[in-house]
């Protein structure tokens, strides 16, 4: 017995549609898959990179950053001697404003430094975990 089964997925209005033929199975939010908010599409004037909140954190803080263009963006975590430890975004966004939350339950106390790094920008900022 072969069974054929085609799974169908679109992305739209922020969130993911999937199922089979013209069956939908299930609608989420685009955020809720990647943990990454779309928070603004009003075009900034500028990149940005925001301070993290709240700073201290235990264990989950925010991020926000800016993307004045259409651009690969690469959002990592490292801890004091420079060793990865985390990769928040990896993907082609739109212009606008996000939000990404990190969550640091699995790491221990200390100071991390976050890094964004586009296309003809890059910025760094200090986070400390507090447990």
């Amino acid at each position: 017995m072969n069974l054929v089964c085609t799974v169908y997925y679109v992305i739209a209005n922020d969130y993911v549609f999937s199922g089979t033929g013209s069956q939908s199975v299930w609608r989420r939010s685009y955020a809720d898959i990647t943990g990454i908010k779309h928070i603004s599409s009003i075009v900034p004037s500028s990149f940005a990179l925001e301070q993290n909140f709240p700073n201290p954190f235990n264990p989950k803080t925010n991020i926000n950053y800016q993307l004045r263009i259409t651009n690969l963006v690469k959002l990592t975590v490292y801890d004091v001697l420079g060793h990865e430890v985390a990769t928040l975004v990896n993907e082609k966004q739109s212009a606008g404003t996000y939000q990404v939350e990190f969550d640091g339950s699995g790491f221990a106390s200390g100071v991390y430094f976050y890094k964004i790094v586009t296309e003809g920008f890059t910025d760094v900022k200090r986070m400390m975990l507090v447990k």
